[in-house]
């Protein structure tokens, strides 16, 4: 897999020899980029930990996602936060999500959680 630097740089290629040829603006140009930055966020990658009640976390760059066994629900609900802590104080996070949900359902929603923050705060929707 190509990097996104490289990605951008033939997007901006193609785009600069079709324009050349096909009269494509700059905004298809830039169109091609977004939709480049959109697929660029790398996805998570899951420790699994043998901590009491934690069943696995993902470090990031805009905080640490855990998982968590909710040791008060008869059902195996879980809890799952978006700590603004490394230590993964759970007195300290953004957002919490609770739920009957299996593990790898409440990874997919911290991915798609982590996404839409990236590209919200690079400005693309």
């Amino acid at each position: 897999m190509t990097d996104l630097r490289e990605q951008i740089a033939k997007a901006v290629r193609n785009g600069f020899a079709q324009s050349c040829i096909k009269n494509i603006s700059d905004y298809e140009t830039a169109d091609a980029i977004l939709e480049l930055l959109k697929g660029a966020v790398k996805p998570l990658e899951w420790e699994w930990p043998t901590e009491y009640g934690l069943i696995c976390r993902a470090k990031t760059s805009i905080g640490t996602y855990s998982i968590h066994n909710d040791e008060d629900s008869a059902g195996s609900a879980l809890f799952m936060y978006l700590h603004l802590t490394d230590d993964g104080d759970c007195t300290k996070y953004a957002i919490g999500w609770h739920g009957y949900f299996e593990p790898d359902e409440f990874q997919a929603i911290a991915q798609a959680d982590c996404e839409r923050r990236i590209l919200a705060a690079l400005g693309v929707k």
